[in-house]
């Protein structure tokens, strides 16, 4: 079948079996990554990490160049995966906002994939 879109499907109301099931449909798609993942009822740390793994991953560099800003190729995939971490903590915000926060192995999740972020070197030395 066909992955309903998971602002159609109320993916934020669903219960947390029915949200993984749908992100499972949905495969490694970077916008349920990006977008809907962090936002999930349940533990998010895979999430997390699937989530900079595929911001990282030359698998999606069209995808980010497309959605990236600037002149040259290389700036505008830098650019396009700035502005997919920002979605990332955007949904993170979100689901702090709403009530579920994040737990400490969550949090380092997120934390340890900043901190490695492309184009920002290593930090975590």
């Amino acid at each position: 079948g066909v992955p309903v879109p998971l602002g159609a499907a109320r993916f934020q109301a669903r219960p947390w079996p029915v949200q993984e099931a749908l992100l499972a449909a949905h495969g490694a798609s970077l916008d349920a990554l990006l977008d809907w993942s962090l936002l999930s009822a349940g533990p998010v740390a895979a999430h997390a990490r699937a989530a900079f793994h595929a911001l990282a991953s030359g698998d999606n560099a069209e995808a980010l160049v497309a959605a990236g800003d600037g002149v040259g190729k290389e700036e505008r995939l830098a650019s396009g995966r700035a502005k997919g971490l920002h979605r990332l903590l955007l949904a993170a915000r979100a689901r702090v906002q709403a009530g579920n926060s994040l737990h400490a192995d969550e949090l380092a999740a997120l934390l340890e994939g900043c901190a490695r972020f492309p184009g920002g070197g290593d930090r975590t030395k």
